[in-house]
C-alpha cells in the first residue's frame, strides 16, 4: 500500500527506522537511576566498536554485511534477549556485571539496525531522505509517548523486545519494491579529504557535548514529571512536521545545516536555564533538551544518507564510521561530568566547558556556511539531472551572448550541477576565493544576483539559442 505525500510516493514501511530509534529510547529508560550511567556509557561504546566492526569487515568484502541474512536471523533476538534481561537484572547478585553485558548487547542491535536502514536511505533522494526520515521520527514519537503509559520494567519492556524485529520487516518490505536513480559518484577521498577531517572533528567535539549535556543533566532528565516527558515528544512532533512542510515549500534549496545550528543553540540554552531554574521553567527546558537529542540522531542520518549516496562506497563503510564518530564521543562526554577534577562542588566549572565548547562549534558551523562549505543533508538548487545534457550547448550560448570567460564558463556548468566552493576549488586547482569572484563576475556580466536566477536564466528562453 502507498501513499503520496507531497508529490512522492511512500509505503509505510518506509518508516521502519521510527522503531530502531524507539528501542534506543527505551532501553535507556528501563534501567534504574543508580544504574543508568554504567549501561549507557556500555550501550554507546558497543554502538561505536560494532558499526567499526561492520565497516572493517565491508571494506574488506566490497558490500554491506549488515543486509546478509545470518545478521537479519541473529539481531533480532540478540536485541531482543537484551530488552528482557533488563527486567530481571534487579534480583541478579551482580547486577553492574549484567548491565553491562546487557548493554552491550542491546548496543551491537541498534548499531545493526542503524547500518541496515543506512542501505535503505542511501537509495534515496536527498528531499526523500528528508521527508522519510523526519516521518520516521515523527512516528517514534508516537511509539515513545505510548511506551511511556507503560510499566517499562515490565509491559514495556517485552513490548521493545518486539521493535527490532518489527523494523527488520519493514526495511524487508521497504527494500522489495523501491528504486531510486543512483546519482554520479564522487571520489570523496581526492576530492573533499580535507573537508572530511574537518568535519569528523566537530562531529566528534559535536557528540561528545550531547553526551556530556546528557550526564550532567541524567537525573533531571528521567525524572522529569510526566507532563513534560510528553511535551518533548510533542516538540518532536512540531518540529518534524513543520520542517516536512518547510522542505516541501522550499522545493528548490533547503539548508539542513540549519537544524544543526537549531539544535547547538537549543542545548546551550537550555543547559544553561535548566541549571539554574526550577519548576516549570527548568523542567519545560529539560523537554526542550530531551527533544533535540532526536533530531541530532536525525540531522546524522541524513548526512550520512547524503554521502552514502552520493560516494562510491557502500552504506555499511559510511555508516560505520558517521555512526562510530557520534557514539563513541556520546560515551567519552557521558563520564566526562563524573572525573574527580569536576566534582559536585565543580559543576559550574564543567558548565563553562560544555558551553564554551558549544558556542565553538556554533561559530565552526556558522564559518562554514557562510564559507559556502557543503553540509550533507541539504537540498541544493541545481539543474534536473534529466537537463545536464543540453548545460553544455546552453553554457556556451550564454558565454557568447554575456561574454563569458572559459574559465567562468567552466565554474558556472559545475556550479549548475549543484558542486560547492571547496569542490570546485579542489578540482580545478584555485581557491574558494578565485571561484567567488568569478562567479560573481560572472553574474554581473549576466544582470542577475544569486544562483536561482542564474538557473533560470540557463534553463529559460533567454538561455535557448
Amino acid at each position: 500500500m502507498f501513499f503520496t505525500f507531497f508529490g512522492i510516493k511512500l509505503r509505510p514501511a518506509y518508516l521502519g527506522l521510527a522503531f530502531a530509534f524507539s528501542y534506543t529510547y527505551a532501553t535507556l529508560r528501563i534501567i534504574s537511576d543508580d544504574r543508568l550511567g554504567y549501561f549507557q556509557f556500555t550501550e554507546y561504546m558497543a554502538i561505536g566498536a560494532a558499526t567499526l566492526v561492520f565497516f572493517v569487515l565491508a571494506r574488506h568484502l566490497g558490500r554491506n554485511i549488515s543486509c546478509a541474512t545470518p545478521c537479519q536471523a541473529v539481531f533480532p533476538l540478540v536485541a531482543a534477549i537484551g530488552a528482557l534481561g533488563l527486567t530481571f537484572a534487579d534480583g541478579h547478585r551482580d547486577p553492574y556485571g549484567v548491565i553491562l553485558f546487557l548493554g552491550a548487547m542491546c548496543g551491537t542491535s541498534i548499531a545493526w539496525l542503524y547500518l541496515l536502514w543506512g542501505s535503505f536511505y542511501s537509495s534515496l533522494t536527498i528531499k526523500q531522505a528528508i521527508l522519510v526520515c523526519y516521518l520516521s521520527s515523527a512516528l517514534s514519537a508516537l511509539i515513545k509517548m505510548t511506551l511511556s503509559f507503560m510499566s517499562l520494567v515490565q509491559y514495556g519492556s517485552a513490548f521493545c523486545a518486539f521493535l527490532p524485529m518489527v523494523s527488520l520487516i519493514c526495511w524487508r518490505y521497504a527494500c522489495r519494491d523501491f528504486t531510486a536513480e543512483a546519482p554520479g559518484k564522487i571520489d570523496y577521498a581526492k576530492h573533499s579529504f580535507g573537508f572530511f577531517w574537518r568535519m569528523g572533528f566537530v562531529a566528534f567535539i559535536f557528540s561528545f557535548v550531547i553526551g556530556a549535556v546528557q550526564s550532567f543533566s541524567q537525573n533531571q532528565l528521567y525524572s522529569l514529571p510526566y507532563f513534560f516527558q510528553l511535551s518533548a515528544h510533542v516538540i518532536i512532533l512540531l518540529v518534524s512536521f513543520g520542517t516536512i512542510l518547510l522542505v516541501a515549500k522550499k522545493s528548490e534549496s533547503f539548508e539542513h545545516a540549519n537544524m544543526w545550528l537549531f539544535i547547538l543553540i537549543a542545548v546551550a540554552s537550555c543547559l544553561i536555564i535548566a541549571h539554574y531554574t526550577e519548576g516549570t521553567i527548568g523542567h519545560a527546558s529539560l523537554s526542550i533538551m530531551l527533544a533535540t537529542q532526536q533530531f541530532a540522531l536525525v540531522f546524522i542520518y541524513i548526512a550520512l544518507a547524503d554521502i552514502a549516496r552520493k560516494s562510491s562506497f557502500c552504506s555499511d563503510m559510511v555508516y560505520g564510521v558517521g555512526w562510530s564518530l557520534w557514539a563513541v564521543p556520546v560515551a567519552l562526554g557521558t563520564v566526562f561530568v563524573r572525573l574527580p577534577f569536576l566534582a559536585s562542588d565543580q559543576m559550574n566549572a564543567s558548565l563553562a566547558i560544555i558551553y564554551i565548547l558549544i558556542l565553538t562549534l556554533f561559530f565552526d558551523v556558522l564559518g562554514q556556511k557562510s564559507g559556502s562549505l557543503s553540509f550533507f543533508g541539504s537540498v541544493k538548487a541545481q539543474v534536473p539531472s534529466t537537463q545536464m545534457g543540453q548545460l553544455s550547448e546552453r553554457m556556451d550560448f550564454l558565454a557568447s551572448r554575456y561574454r563569458i570567460t572559459e574559465r567562468e564558463k567552466e565554474i558556472l556548468m559545475l556550479y549548475a550541477q549543484g558542486r560547492n566552493r571547496f569542490y570546485i576549488s579542489s578540482s580545478l586547482f584555485i581557491s574558494e576565493n578565485t571561484v567567488r569572484d568569478h562567479i560573481k563576475n560572472a553574474y554581473k556580466k549576466m544582470g542577475i544576483h544569486n544562483k536561482q536566477h542564474f538557473l533560470d536564466l540557463l534553463q529559460g528562453p533567454s538561455g535557448t539559442p
